[in-house]
């Protein structure tokens, strides 16, 4: 707890001064201007990741995680196949979804582009996959999940890695107006509290990050390591981008009905991966997992 509230509280103060660096670096430099377009709860999700990919390091010592191995980057198992396999089915089932919003009338394509800007949208596509893939389930299923994992057991740390996820992407999902001051960051995170209460808004978006956790932890547990869902997240990051590259929303109103359709991506995801590892691969003791032989993190 202590390691969640340093990183929410020391983002909430960094994000508005990085905010106001962005906006005098695109005035100085316009090659910055890229950067100075974000909005500002942009900055604060993105703060939160890297403070808290920075805290890992201690984080992992303090919880006597010595290994790769036991932060579930297990290079004994079949890598390249489980993150394979994880990709094209991820890609996969929501280009599938994608195909089906466009037949329901829930998406258009959008104009036709270039082919520099398909080029573009489809490189930028790739290194978000795989860094968005690697980074986030390093730090929700393999730091924290396992965190919870060998003290309480693993459904328990199934339920409190999820929540953990959807929160922090719900950040990306609130809008600030307000002033940037340095207490902006601490209200984005108020105002990302209460629209979680904010049932008919805000609902059908949260449930869907929930159900994207589970079948996350699900992978992490039933696979024994962290390539599946490495393959998977990296799969769902690469259709999205295609998704806002290639089609719009027809009607704001119709995000209600997509986001059916993703729960039901997921839970055909779900399925799959629960026949392909029929097995449990991931069962040791909880507070045995340390003593496993494997390369040193240090």
């Amino acid at each position: 707890m202590l390691y969640l509230g340093g990183v929410l509280g020391v983002a909430a103060l960094a994000a508005p001064w990085i905010y106001l660096l962005a906006q005098r670096l695109a005035e100085a430099w316009p090659v910055c201007e890229v950067l100075a377009h974000h909005p500002f709860r942009r900055y604060v999700s993105r703060c939160l990741m890297v403070l808290a990919l920075a805290g890992l390091w201690p984080l992992l010592r303090s919880l006597r995680i010595r290994n790769w191995t036991d932060l579930g980057l297990d290079r004994s198992r079949p890598v390249a196949r489980e993150t394979g396999a994880g990709f094209t089915v991820g890609v996969g089932l929501f280009l599938g979804l994608l195909l089906l919003s466009v037949f329901l009338d829930l998406r258009e394509f959008s104009p036709v582009k270039s082919p520099g800007r398909v080029v573009g949208l489809l490189a930028g596509g790739v290194v978000s996959a795989g860094a968005v893939g690697i980074l986030e389930e390093i730090l929700f299923r393999g730091a924290l999940y396992g965190m919870v994992r060998r003290v309480h057991g693993w459904w328990l740390a199934m339920g409190f890695s999820t929540v953990i996820y959807a929160v922090s992407h719900f950040l990306a999902r609130v809008h600030w107006e307000g002033a940037i001051g340095w207490a902006a960051g601490f209200g984005v995170l108020g105002r990302s509290l209460r629209a979680l209460l904010e049932v008919r808004g805000f609902l059908p978006e949260f449930l869907v990050l929930l159900a994207a956790g589970f079948v996350l932890a699900q992978a992490r547990e039933r696979s024994g390591s962290l390539w599946l869902p490495i393959g998977l997240h990296a799969g769902w990051v690469m259709g999205r981008k295609l998704a806002d590259g290639f089609t719009e929303m027809v009607d704001p109103g119709a995000a209600f009905a997509e986001s059916l359709l993703s729960v039901m991506m997921l839970v055909l995801t779900a399925v799959w991966v629960q026949w392909r590892h029929r097995t449990v691969l991931l069962r040791e003791t909880p507070g045995d997992a340390h003593d496993e032989p494997g390369e040193s993190l240090a």
